[in-house]
């Protein structure tokens, strides 16, 4: 990721380990560094300003979930409900991300050139 991003002079051999997403983007919120983080995870810490995302935001890492399980349980009515739940929550969530996204392109844009 750092590679692709153009930074080749980061140690990524060094520093804080975490088990879990949502502990490295806590460490990030107090101060401890940098995290990476799926977008779902950090959607709303980057809306309210809380974290930034140096890099701009990256559309280009696709992460997906897929629903599984008997066909039986899949049939059931409250199952489906959710799986419906699910998608709509989903297509909520990319279009807010792309919004988020745009708007931030927007705002660099207006920002005054000092070259």
């Amino acid at each position: 990721w750092l590679a692709k991003h153009g930074v080749h002079d980061v140690d990524t051999s060094q520093g804080m380990r975490f088990g879990t997403s949502h502990m490295a983007i806590v460490a990030a919120s107090d101060d401890l560094g940098l995290a990476l983080g799926r977008g779902a995870l950090v959607e709303n810490d980057l809306r309210s300003g809380t974290l930034i995302a140096p890099f701009g935001v990256d559309q280009s890492f696709v992460f997906d979930y897929q629903t599984v399980g008997l066909q039986a349980v899949i049939e059931e009515p409250d199952v489906a409900l959710f799986r419906e739940w699910l998608v709509e929550e989903g297509q909520r969530s990319s279009a807010n991300r792309l919004a988020t996204a745009a708007a931030r392109t927007a705002s660099a844009d207006a920002l005054p050139d000092h070259s």
